[in-house]
């Protein structure tokens, strides 16, 4: 195929279209809101990886030693697509490669291997993200309320430290023990465990002395032929 210029003078022969499959294909890397550097792109790493279940979403990863960027790429049938224009200026021909478009974002923090999180952990983590960004992009106002947070946020380990240091000089007589064993035993009536009756196991002849119980049942007596019962 001939392309023809704007003035009509051929200019240059399409040798191959190359079309998107399903394998690696030519990508055009975006960044969200930056560009990178010249020096940067050249001491970055790019990984590519594939979803086993479906092959057709990729993940690219663009990593230097202070920075990484993530992003996902997916094959779709688009109305419009996106070539990139290889040209041999010898042979004047040219080649038309379908590229797909990736857009990369950073990663805020390294990703664990780790699949059993621990619920605190999780919040932690989510706490301590959340104060990074009020503390970079959040308003005055924002960033105060974040300060007020984390200065409230107890930390369980160090509260843990506290206690165990605050513990380490506490004694305890083993004397002073004993002796409040003794005299809670001293106050409590006896209790005849081995008996075969309620009534027995708290004997009232154990509180009162005979002439007490005596005198209790005389006053009974009287109290109940004073103002007799009626059913």
């Amino acid at each position: 195929m001939d392309t023809v210029n704007s003035s009509g003078e051929s200019s240059c022969k399409i040798k191959k279209v190359v079309s998107a499959s399903r394998l690696i294909n030519p990508l055009l890397i975006n960044v969200d809101n930056r560009t990178l550097t010249e020096e940067e792109i050249n001491n970055c790493k790019c990984s590519w990886f594939e979803d086993k279940e479906d092959r057709s979403i990729h993940v690219v990863s663009l990593s230097n030693k202070k920075n990484t960027y993530e992003g996902t790429t997916e094959i779709k049938r688009n109305l419009c697509k996106t070539v990139l224009v290889l040209q041999n200026k010898k042979t004047n021909k040219v080649q038309l490669v379908e590229v797909g478009e990736c857009r990369l974002g950073r990663v805020t923090n390294k990703r664990s291997l780790q699949t059993n999180y621990d619920n605190d952990d999780i919040e932690a983590t989510y706490e301590e993200n959340r104060s990074l960004l009020l503390k970079a992009f959040g308003s005055k106002r924002s960033k105060r309320i974040s300060d007020i947070g984390s200065k409230m946020r107890i930390n369980s380990e160090m509260m843990t430290s506290q206690i165990e240091h605050s513990a380490a000089d506490v004694t305890v007589d083993l004397k002073e023990l004993e002796l409040a064993d003794s005299t809670l035993d001293t106050c409590l009536p006896l209790c005849h465990r081995n008996v075969t009756s309620i009534t027995d196991v708290y004997p009232l002849h154990d509180f009162l002395t005979q002439s007490q119980l005596d005198s209790l049942e005389d006053e009974a007596f009287t109290v109940a032929t004073l103002m007799p019962f009626t059913a």
